[in-house]
C-alpha cells in the first residue's frame, strides 16, 4: 500500500452470527469477509431477511455475540470491554435511520447534542457545536422547535446532524431515504455526499433503492447472510432493470 493509500478502518474475518429460535438454530451471517477503508461510501443491498441489519450492528458495534474476528484500526474489538466498545459506539460511529429515531419531548437543538452529552460534556459547551451542525445540514434556525413541528425531511436532517455531531469515523445510514418522497430524499442524499466529500467520513448505507448507488464508491450485497461485492457496472445494469424511467429522466 502506497503512502497515500486509504487506511484500512474496519477488517471482519469469517464473521459468523447464529440466533436461537427456539429448537431451531438460525445462521444469519455466513463467513463473512469485509475490509471498508476510510473514507469508503458504501451501499449494502440485498431482500428483507438477508442479514443486513445484523451485518451493521456488528460493525456498528452493537451486537458483539458473533464468532470471528473483528479489527478497528487493526486491533481486536473482542479485546475491548463492554464499556470500551460503548465508548467506541458513541464517540466513533454516527447512526442515522428510517424512522429518524427523535425523541419527541426533546427540541431539535437537544436531541443533536444527545452524543456530546454521552460523552460527558455539558449543556452549555454543546450548543456551539450543536448550532453549527444544524447549520451545515440546512436547519440552523429549528433548533428550538419540537420534532412534531418538522416535515420528514427536516426530521431526518437533525438525525444525520446528530450523526454528525461527534466527528464520528464511520456513519451508518439505514434505509435513510426509506420513509420520504423522491425529491427529499435527494436533498438528503446530497447531504450525505457533501459530508462525505468535504468531511472524508465513511458511510454505510443500507438501501433497497438501487438509484442510491450512484452515491457510493463500492457496492456490497448480502444474500441468505452471505457477503459479496459488485462493481459499479453491475449496480448500473440492476438500476436500469428496476428503474428504467427514472435513468432515462437523468
Amino acid at each position: 500500500m502506497s503512502p497515500d493509500s486509504p487506511k484500512e478502518l474496519i477488517h471482519v474475518s469469517n464473521i459468523n452470527k447464529y440466533y436461537c429460535m427456539g429448537d431451531n438454530e438460525l445462521h444469519v451471517l455466513k463467513d463473512v469477509n469485509l475490509t471498508i477503508r476510510q473514507g469508503d461510501f458504501i451501499t449494502i443491498m440485498g431482500p428483507s431477511g438477508s442479514g443486513k441489519s445484523t451485518l451493521i450492528n456488528v460493525i456498528g458495534f452493537l451486537d458483539n455475540d458473533f464468532t470471528g474476528d473483528y479489527s478497528f484500526h487493526k486491533e481486536p474489538v473482542d479485546m475491548r470491554t463492554d464499556a470500551q466498545i460503548s465508548k467506541l459506539r458513541n464517540e466513533r460511529v454516527g447512526f442515522i435511520f428510517q424512522d429518524f429515531n427523535l425523541i419527541d419531548t426533546m427540541t431539535v437543538a437537544e436531541n443533536v447534542q444527545l452524543p456530546l452529552l454521552y460523552a460527558g460534556e455539558s449543556a452549555k459547551e454543546c450548543r456551539p457545536r450543536v448550532n453549527q451542525a444544524l447549520e451545515r445540514v440546512g436547519i440552523g434556525d429549528k433548533g428550538d422547535q419540537l420534532p412534531s413541528q418538522l416535515s420528514g425531511g427536516q426530521k431526518q436532517r437533525v438525525a444525520i446532524a446528530r450523526a454528525l455531531i461527534n466527528d464520528p469515523e464511520f456513519i451508518i445510514a439505514d434505509e435513510p431515504t426509506g420513509s420520504l418522497d423522491t425529491k427529499t430524499a435527494k436533498a438528503i442524499m446530497e447531504i450525505l455526499a457533501e459530508r462525505h466529500r468535504e468531511d472524508g467520513v465513511t458511510i454505510l448505507m443500507v438501501t433497497h433503492d438501487p438509484t442510491l448507488q450512484r452515491y457510493a464508491s463500492r457496492h456490497i450485497t448480502i444474500i441468505d447472510g452471505e457477503v459479496s461485492e459488485r462493481t459499479a457496472e453491475e449496480m448500473e445494469t440492476l438500476t436500469r432493470h428496476y428503474y428504467p424511467e427514472e435513468e432515462e429522466d437523468d
